[in-house]
């Protein structure tokens, strides 16, 4: 990776990318906050003006876009983050006009901020040449295990990791939707390779036998995601440590991260988005109803693998636990309903995705098994 771009990436450098919202959306990277010059309009008139008239008359377009009501709210933006973030450089697509435009306001008005030369153009695709080197290089083990075994859990729990889902704003599986957006793919893999250049740069350094980074096993896509194939490819071949936990705890750990997480933060925001949040009550039923919502389509998203008798059954589950919650504000009606997709949906699959990667096991046991395995001998030796 060139140099100044991993000088920046690794310290988390803040970013000001004054692209549009549009091509912020389709990718980004870690620390930087769009505060765009053009919104997506305007870079869409000036865009067709270029083509059609040249460089010249788009600048000029540009400038009659931005009327100084415009100019001056953008650039009380751009203050503020410069004066939050002394140590913030400024970001286009090419490191071209625009971050040179923004840099120019800025200057006349006493703050001097560097602009990164090339722009997301150059740093995505460095990025992009770097993933198969760094994935290649790196001692990597997979911590395997079934649905709500708690993996996540773990894995924080673990010395050197990295959280593919927390990258991906994702919990993995059907229901695994959060309510925050999931990044886009490119930006996505930008901050995955951010990590494991770190990660890497942290094995290299450490000296002597180098420790495996832990990365929790995953399907192809989190979510919408798509995991790297090289990394994917390398997660296949890599040896495994399997979280092992009866059904009760799995029950339970579900329960607690699919249904009494997800339904407060639904209701959180059925109270924030209300115009009348005084009415607490009526919000919080707002809420329990777009998170049954949510996992009602979850559920039928699966319907064709369950087949209709099962995806009958389930359902009916899911609904007597839901009746159960929004009368006594209690959820331990849907552990029917968990307990019956984990025994007939999810641990069959994973039965039989694991004879199928017939990978290498180095340990097996429950969280606490592992924790102490990982301070073992029987670690340092893998």
């Amino acid at each position: 990776m060139d140099d100044t771009y991993k000088k920046l990436l690794l310290r988390k450098t803040p970013i000001i990318d004054v692209r549009s919202p549009a091509e912020f959306f389709q990718g980004s990277l870690p620390a930087s906050t769009n505060l765009p010059l053009l919104d997506d309009k305007q870079r869409q008139q000036v865009g067709t003006c270029y083509r059609k008239q040249g460089q010249e008359k788009a600048v000029e377009l540009g400038h009659r876009l931005l009327t100084p009501t415009i100019r001056q709210q953008r650039l009380a933006e751009w203050i503020a983050f410069a004066k939050n973030h002394p140590d913030c450089h400024l970001m286009c697509f090419r490191g071209g006009l625009r971050s040179q435009s923004v840099q120019e306001v800025l200057a006349d008005n006493g703050i001097n901020l560097p602009f990164i030369s090339g722009g997301y153009k150059s740093i995505r695709r460095d990025l992009l040449d770097v993933m198969q080197h760094t994935v290649s290089s790196l001692e990597i083990m997979v911590l395997a295990g079934r649905t709500g075994s708690g993996k996540t859990r773990l894995l924080h729990q673990l010395p050197f990791t990295v959280d593919l889902e927390g990258l991906a704003r994702h919990r993995g599986s059907t229901f695994g939707r959060m309510l925050t957006d999931q990044p886009s793919t490119a930006t996505f893999e930008n901050v995955l390779t951010v990590e494991l250049v770190a990660a890497l740069q942290q094995q290299k350094q450490t000296g002597g036998t180098r420790k495996p980074l832990v990365l929790e096993d995953e399907a192809r896509l989190i979510g919408r995601v798509a995991i790297p194939e090289v990394l994917k490819d390398r997660l296949a071949m890599s040896p495994a440590v399997v979280l092992e936990e009866p059904l009760d705890v799995r029950v339970a750990v579900a329960r607690t991260d699919y249904v009494d997480e997800l339904s407060r933060l639904y209701c959180e925001q059925a109270i924030d988005c209300s115009a009348d949040p005084v009415d607490v009550h009526l919000c919080r039923q707002e809420g329990l109803v777009a998170f049954a919502e949510c996992h009602r389509k979850s559920l039928h998203k699966i319907r064709k693998r369950l087949g209709g008798d099962r995806y009958a059954t389930a359902l009916t589950l899911f609904d007597k636990g839901f009746v159960r919650h929004t009368d006594t504000n209690e959820t331990d009606g849907y552990d029917e309903f968990i307990r019956y997709l984990l025994k007939n949906y999810y641990d069959p699959m994973y039965d039989y995705q694991m004879t199928r990667k017939n990978r290498k096991v180095v340990f097996r046991g429950d969280a606490d098994s592992i924790k102490d395995w990982f301070s073992s001998d029987g670690y340092q030796a893998c």
